[in-house]
């Protein structure tokens, strides 16, 4: 009876000792539990705060984008105004140089027949001079 009482104990013991560890176990393994829900309710929580900084930064970047759009256009408009403005500006300029070119050529024009007459002029009062002086020389002889 002793032998069996003994063996009961033992086989208690035995049995007590795995319950202890099993609720060890059980502890560890709530722990672990804990920490990984825990770590995971960190992470969905960093997911959403990264997920709403994505989102951020693309309506960020759709506005740089319209932005750039936006000085582009700018930017294009007024070298388009600039080049007409020195399309007009050249047409005038080139208007101006041909007037006054076309002035030039009138006024060497017009020099060339006041200098054609000023020869006539010349030539005239030499005639007349001469014939002055001979008429003088008929008068003395």
């Amino acid at each position: 009876m002793k032998k069996r009482e003994h063996e009961f104990r033992r086989q208690a013991d035995e049995m007590s000792n795995l319950v202890l560890s099993h609720e060890l176990k059980v502890k560890l393994l709530t722990k672990e539990l804990e920490n990984l829900k825990n770590a995971g309710m960190k992470t969905a929580e960093l997911l959403k705060m990264a997920e709403t900084t994505n989102l951020k930064l693309k309506e960020e970047i759709i506005c740089k984008d319209w932005e750039l759009k936006d000085l582009a256009a700018v930017k294009h408009a007024r070298y388009e105004m600039l080049d007409h403005f020195v399309r007009e500006k050249d047409a005038v300029l080139a208007s101006v140089k041909d007037a006054h070119a076309e002035q030039i050529q009138k006024l060497e024009n017009q020099i060339r027949e006041l200098q054609r007459g000023h020869k006539a002029l010349e030539m005239e009062l030499r005639k007349a001079e001469w014939r002055h002086t001979d008429c003088l020389r008929e008068k003395e002889a």
